[in-house]
């Protein structure tokens, strides 16, 4: 009698045990099925990105022909500086823009170029704002020009914008 019962209780044990092994092998197998699932989306995403890098190669291989036309100016601290002050005043002067404020920041340096900021705040008609920001940022100029506001003046014809602008250099080599 002994012998039946515990060919039960050994039934029901190992009956349990592959219940509960079937339950954990389950949630391991979903989990890892999951997993997979989450990869494959961001091998997917990759995909779409690289096949759009690549519909994308002639703009790149044009652009770097166009660096490689007009390379970037080399930064020389006092030189670089000063040039480029002096170039902004003189876009300035010939649209007739009026310099109401002008402050330098400090030089900025991002891997292999240097930003060379300055902020100013100008008095002039929106037409002649129009023209120097067109002037200013020619591409091959290399200025960049990362915030702008506008306010009245109380003179209807003048509006007084708030620029700050910099222009890239490459990093001397020292």
């Amino acid at each position: 009698m002994n012998n039946n019962r515990e060919k039960i209780l050994l039934t029901v044990f190992l009956a349990a045990l592959f219940i509960v092994g079937g339950v954990v092998a389950w949630k391991w197998i979903t989990s890892d099925l999951q997993t997979r699932r989450e990869a494959l989306v961001r091998k997917d995403a990759e995909l779409v990105e690289l096949q759009r890098w690549i519909a994308e190669k002639n703009v790149w291989e044009n652009r770097e022909a166009w660096m490689k036309a007009r390379p970037m100016p080399p930064y020389l601290k006092q030189r670089s500086e000063a040039e480029f002050v002096q170039t902004i005043q003189g876009s300035l002067s010939k649209y007739g823009i009026q310099t109401v404020d002008q402050r330098i920041q400090e030089t900025r340096q991002s891997g292999s170029f240097v930003e060379v900021p300055i902020d100013l705040t100008l008095d002039a008609t929106l037409e002649e704002l129009i023209r120097w920001l067109y002037d200013v940022q020619r591409p091959d100029s290399f200025r960049v020009i990362s915030q702008i506001r506008l306010r009245s003046t109380g003179d209807s014809a003048k509006i007084r914008a708030e620029i700050s602008l910099y222009q890239i250099f490459t990093q001397e080599n020292t």
